[in-house]
């Protein structure tokens, strides 16, 4: 039950133009404590990792590398919006 975003869309679309599997489905507040990464989007804020919940860290507690990949497809489409036909 997510809340619909144009940051959200934006970031799936373009992890799907890289390939990159990307889809939602409801998950149980265990499975979001054991996920490896966590993301937030905002139009504000763009993307943003989460490293704890609840005082609990996320996986190591730092941004994961997909996040990182994530970000960086973002950055690149506010830089170059022509990217997504």
């Amino acid at each position: 039950k997510v809340l619909p975003g144009i940051t959200r869309d934006l970031v799936v679309e373009l992890l799907q133009s890289e390939g990159i599997p990307c889809f939602e489905k409801s998950i149980t507040p265990v499975e979001l404590t054991a996920a490896d990464e966590v993301w937030l989007t905002s139009s504000t804020m763009g993307i943003l990792p989460v490293v704890s919940i609840d005082g609990n860290a996320v996986a190591n507690g730092k941004p994961g590398k997909l996040w990182a990949r994530a970000d960086a497809l973002y950055q690149n489409f506010i830089i170059h919006p022509e990217v997504i036909q």
